[in-house]
């Protein structure tokens, strides 16, 4: 027989897709983000990701993978961290990038959803500040229930 630790774990993968709008066209890169997701049984809170480039204006898609079975995702919370503690260009500007959507793959269960911003038609992340909330977008679940 196999004990608990010597048994395989499974592992939960998604697929994100989000737009990046900006009235300025800019690039940064390495630029470190924590997501969080929420769903029918569980949450898994502040998943590192850093996506070596970000631009204004381009869509960027990456792997989200967790050993929490959180059910159905219902939220996930997008924040955007510095890269440094101290940075000269936070003196002039304000980065922000304004998302209006974000797409989830389920690798499991091969599910595509879409989030909207729970604040509005665009959510503003802005460097260094506090998270952004999306939710299934209202037309989503219609279209699920009918």
């Amino acid at each position: 027989t196999l004990f608990r630790s010597q048994m395989p774990y499974k592992v939960f993968h998604y697929q994100v897709k989000v737009h990046f709008f900006g009235a300025k066209n800019w690039t940064m890169t390495n630029q470190p983000f924590l997501v969080s997701l929420f769903g029918t049984y569980d949450e898994h809170l502040n998943m590192a990701v850093i996506l070596p480039e970000v631009s204004t204006n381009k869509t960027y898609s990456f792997l989200l993978y967790t050993e929490v079975d959180i059910g159905d995702l219902l939220m996930l919370k997008l924040q955007w961290e510095k890269d440094s503690i101290f940075s000269w260009s936070d003196w002039w500007t304000t980065y922000t990038l304004d998302i209006q959507k974000v797409r989830v793959k389920s690798g499991e269960t091969q599910k595509r959803l879409v989030f909207c911003s729970k604040d509005g038609v665009f959510s503003h992340l802005k460097r260094g500040k506090g998270p952004v909330v999306f939710v299934k977008c209202q037309d989503q679940a219609s279209k699920q229930n009918a």
